[in-house]
């Protein structure tokens, strides 16, 4: 493994404007194509089922959905690039759905949430300069905007949609970078903004 150097920053932070695209989604098992093994009577939720009702098909074998006390189970969705919706958009190493949410089976499954779009902005670059002043780096801050629409299996019909943001946190006084790296970034994320978001229709008392 590479040793890390502390850098201190030299001057504030320099915001900008411009907007590069570089956050990675990575599948997760929390968000995985609902192939386990199936108890009798039991149809797994994988992509190929209940990607279509993202695109308006719905999915009659799919319970409806009420405004009953419970937990009402959902799978959350992505637009792909080939325009089908399937699994990926959490990142298992930092995020899993609550205990409960999920939906494995589309005897379960009332809600589906659909991701639409992602975008990804630079907003900031701070500056930092090697302690012995042998060179410099940055460390960039990235924004996340991602729309979603939480939608009816059983029928399609949109219950909700919003536009959530996340931002990574603020650059530090002093830092670290790989060794012989000029620059690093971060990136923000919307799970928890998503949760927050969900759980009224997903968690009624």
């Amino acid at each position: 493994m590479r040793n890390k150097k502390v850098l201190l920053i030299t001057g504030p932070a320099v915001l900008i404007v411009c907007c590069i695209m570089v956050f990675v989604i990575v599948a997760c098992t929390s968000g995985g194509d609902g192939n386990g093994a199936a108890e009798e009577g039991e149809t797994p939720a994988n992509a190929n089922l209940v990607g279509p009702i993202c695109q308006g098909t719905p999915l009659s074998g799919a319970p409806s959905y009420t405004q009953a006390s419970g937990t009402h189970s959902l799978v959350v969705l992505e637009l792909e690039s080939d325009g089908d919706y399937g699994y990926g958009f959490f990142n298992g190493s930092s995020y899993s759905l609550p205990d409960g949410w999920r939906a494995r089976y589309v005897e379960d499954l009332e809600l589906v949430v659909c991701v639409d779009q992602q975008e990804n902005a630079l907003v900031e670059e701070c500056k930092y300069t090697f302690e012995d002043g042998s060179g410099t780096a940055t460390l960039s801050r990235y924004s996340t905007q991602v729309t979603f629409r939480l939608l009816e299996a059983q029928t399609g019909q949109e219950i909700a949609a919003d536009t959530l943001v996340g931002m990574p946190r603020e650059c530090q006084d002093s830092e670290e970078f790989l060794e012989d790296t000029t620059g690093a970034s971060m990136v923000g994320n919307v799970y928890d903004e998503l949760e927050g978001w969900l759980r009224p229709f997903v968690e009624i008392p």
